[in-house]
């Protein structure tokens, strides 16, 4: 699973949370998160829905879909 960047920023921005926000709610480094968002190492499924969670999306709203790999 890959995290779609422009997804989760939107989500972020309807939100009104930062990134800092996320990486709390979400029991994750900042770290984690920006490699997740760079595509720098294959992300967990776990920490994946540890992100959707604290955003109080499905899961699918923030991932690529096979059409964007």
């Amino acid at each position: 699973m890959k995290l779609n960047k422009l997804l989760l920023e939107i989500q972020l921005a309807s939100q009104g949370m930062l990134i800092q926000e996320l990486c709390k709610k979400a029991r994750i480094s900042k770290k984690t998160l920006l490699s997740a968002l760079n595509g720098e190492s294959k992300t967990r499924p776990a920490t994946i829905g540890k992100i959707s969670k604290a955003l109080n999306v499905d899961v699918k709203e923030i991932i690529q879909k096979d059409e964007e790999l």
